[in-house]
């Protein structure tokens, strides 16, 4: 059962944890006050300690037990159930279709959040521009997105202007059907062609960061890993630098 916002709701927003109900986490508790807080969200706001049970600020482990006063007392935004539009940002769109969108995102810019903290994300330049793809994609923090760019990463971004669109889009990158390409700047030459076979994992310590897994012959990987090739091509080489395509196949 879903907790009820007090009386007090206009004062400050807070809920009433229903009694008679099994001890619950507090983090499980946020979620379902505030659905559309990822739980890495609702876990980092806990750990910023806006969410207050009774008189004190709530902490990672609590768990509720009915009767309890749910408060939040932190920045408004961070309530809001979708990527806030961005008036301020303009980006290039390259190509444009009654189905299709393609927008060229820039280095240094997330693709989207997971919370009404990210206010330059391409996510809130959609919300400001193309308003009516919050009802499209698979996440209302992901409108139409079709796949993702690394905030570091530059290039062109495919957004579904509907949800049939969006289905058929996805289909087709599943199938391998549809295939993204990187270009990359390193040091030293690299070989015309090669192909690069490592599993990738979360980095030890840092979950947000994936790292390649190397393993002798006859030795297992990581239990949690996934395949990936990468596959390279010299375009051109200058002064130590090698400009490479790069193919990702996972």
């Amino acid at each position: 059962m879903r907790g009820m916002p007090s009386d007090q709701e206009s004062k400050a927003l807070q809920w009433i944890v229903p009694s008679g109900q099994r001890a619950i986490r507090l983090d499980a508790f946020v979620r379902r006050c505030l659905p559309y807080l990822s739980s890495r969200e609702a876990q980092r706001a806990i750990d910023e300690r806006v969410f207050w049970v009774n008189d004190r600020p709530g902490k990672k482990g609590d768990k509720l037990f009915g009767g309890e006063v749910l408060s939040f007392k932190g920045p408004q935004h961070l309530l809001a159930p979708a990527p806030l539009p961005a008036w301020n940002l303009e980006l290039p769109v390259v190509y444009e279709d009654e189905s299709l969108l393609v927008v060229d995102k820039p280095a240094g810019m997330a693709t989207h959040g997971f919370s009404g903290r990210e206010r330059n994300s391409l996510a809130n330049f959609l919300a400001a521009t193309r308003p009516s793809l919050c009802h499209v994609g698979k996440s209302r923090w992901e409108p139409g997105l079709l796949h993702r760019l690394d905030r570091d990463t530059s290039g062109l971004v495919l957004v579904a202007k509907d949800q049939d669109s969006f289905e058929s889009l996805r289909s087709q990158f599943r199938r391998g059907e549809i295939k993204k390409k990187y270009w990359a700047l390193v040091w030293g030459k690299v070989k015309r062609e090669e192909v690069l076979a490592y599993p990738l994992a979360h980095a030890p310590g840092e979950r947000k960061k994936m790292t390649t897994v190397k393993t002798e012959e006859g030795k297992k990987t990581r239990a949690r890993s996934w395949r990936a090739l990468t596959r390279l091509k010299a375009l051109s080489s200058s002064r130590g630098l090698t400009l490479l395509e790069v193919g990702i196949d996972t």
